[in-house]
């Protein structure tokens, strides 16, 4: 940075570039104040540069530079636990990408750098829906996830990282919404991706089954959930080797307690809302309740995705 700003002055854009790029390795070190001060006067420069630009195109470009330096303050404040400033950040970013993007379409190959922006507007929604998960705001988690899924879609392939991130994140603010047969279908969705996935590994196709179990259970779908089970304790079993973990051990007592009510209700099989457990075997579905996801990044090992 102060090689830049010697040789090439100090508001030349290069130099932002420069300050973003320390922003983020300070970020990766947990040097909060001093990232948060980078990017601060990253961001002056931008809306500096941007006060002399009339062309459309370059004016796109412009904000979309904004918001890249908006999205990794907001990263900075989620990092610090701020997450009042962390939301008011992305709101701003995607603000500003949506106001760039416009009209456009993620397919617009007359724009080369229109997929990217649309990516990078994918990656700071999943930030807002971050926030929006850590301070229980499930609704607006939901529609935020829902959103960027939506672009990742048309962009990304089905086991892509940040579209299997997002379905589990979606799944899971879905369920706390009180939303369970559409967070089972997510959850559906993520597992069939993982399986076809060769870079997931088992643990996380078995958490996405304990999450699908759940909902199973609370629908009363028993079948089901009994089929969910056995693939859940062949997992178990292959992971565990030669040991019998506790974890099998709860899946073992769950089966045979799912298994009952099958063959209790043999005619209405499990689908049917309204089954009951005997007072006496209570399933302890508390248990087996989806999980907040932990939130991997893409860049400097951060929970949320700098840009």
């Amino acid at each position: 940075v102060r090689i830049r700003k010697l040789t090439l002055g100090q508001d030349d854009p290069k130099v932002a570039d420069s300050l973003v790029e320390l922003g983020i390795v300070l970020l990766s070190l947990k040097e909060y104040a001093e990232s948060l001060d980078v990017f601060m006067e990253a961001l002056d420069m931008r809306e500096g540069e941007a006060e002399d630009i009339v062309l459309p195109e370059q004016i796109k470009e412009s904000n979309l530079k904004i918001a890249k330096v908006l999205n990794n303050i907001g990263c900075v404040n989620f990092e610090s636990s701020k997450f009042n400033s962390a939301l008011e950040a992305f709101q701003d970013a995607i603000s500003m990408q949506k106001k760039a993007l416009g009209d456009a379409s993620p397919f617009s190959f007359n724009n080369p750098a229109t997929k990217p922006g649309f990516l990078t507007m994918a990656s700071t929604m999943c930030n807002k829906g971050y926030i929006d998960l850590e301070q229980e705001n499930y609704k607006a988690a939901v529609n935020t996830f829902s959103e960027s899924l939506k672009i990742q879609k048309l962009l990304l392939g089905a086991d892509n990282k940040l579209v299997l991130s997002t379905l589990d994140n979606l799944g899971f603010a879905q369920t706390m919404n009180g939303s369970s047969e559409k967070a089972l279908t997510t959850y559906q969705e993520l597992l069939s991706n993982q399986e076809k996935s060769y870079g997931e590994s088992q643990s996380d196709c078995a958490r996405t089954m304990r999450s699908i179990i759940y909902l199973q259970l609370l629908h009363k779908d028993y079948e089901s959930a009994l089929k969910t089970l056995c693939s859940l304790e062949d997992i178990q079993i292959e992971t565990a080797g030669d040991k019998d973990t506790k974890e099998i051990e709860i899946t073992r007592r769950l089966m045979g307690q799912v298994n009952y009510e099958v063959l209790k209700y043999p005619t209405t099989g499990c689908g049917v809302f309204g089954c009951s457990l005997g007072d006496e075997d209570e399933i302890d579905l508390e248990i087996w309740k989806a999980k907040k996801p932990n939130n991997g990044s893409k860049m400097s090992g951060h929970r949320v995705t700098c840009a």
